[in-house]
């Protein structure tokens, strides 16, 4: 369970990897995420739970005490609390279908956009070589 909640949360977030030691905000929040998911849907330690992303169990408890500043100010922070809410019920099994579909619909559309970035790069190439056969087609000499 505590393994499919930290690939939940990695896609939901799209970061590769929240064991990563970087401390940018938005590994922070993914941690967060994970952490209270963790604590509400395991009966794991701090310790356990921690263990999974390469913590000690400290980071658990500081990740409570921002969940608590996140729903003290919901206001501010209602992407993160809409984001839990939504792999919360991913987790207890509500809506899971749906979810996966618009997470895999998203990876899809980004993976499409870039190629379709990559054709259009192609076919500038191909343009530009076409026209350096005509100006070379000058230079041919005429036997």
């Amino acid at each position: 369970m505590i393994e499919r909640i930290k690939k939940l949360v990695e896609q939901e977030t799209k970061i590769k990897n929240i064991e990563s030691r970087l401390r940018t905000q938005e590994m922070v929040d993914a941690r967060t995420l994970f952490f209270v998911l963790a604590l509400r849907h395991t009966k794991l330690s701090y310790e356990r739970i921690a263990k999974v992303v390469n913590r000690d169990h400290s980071t658990v408890v500081h990740a409570q005490k921002i969940y608590t500043q996140w729903r003290q100010n919901s206001e501010l922070f209602i992407p993160h609390l809409r984001t839990l809410q939504n792999l919360d019920d991913i987790v207890v099994g509500r809506k899971q279908e749906v979810k996966v579909n618009r997470l895999t619909i998203d990876r899809l559309t980004n993976e499409n956009n870039l190629l379709r970035k990559q054709k259009e790069e192609l076919f500038k190439t191909i343009e530009r070589q076409q026209e350096r056969i005509e100006q070379l087609k000058k230079y041919e000499p005429i036997w």
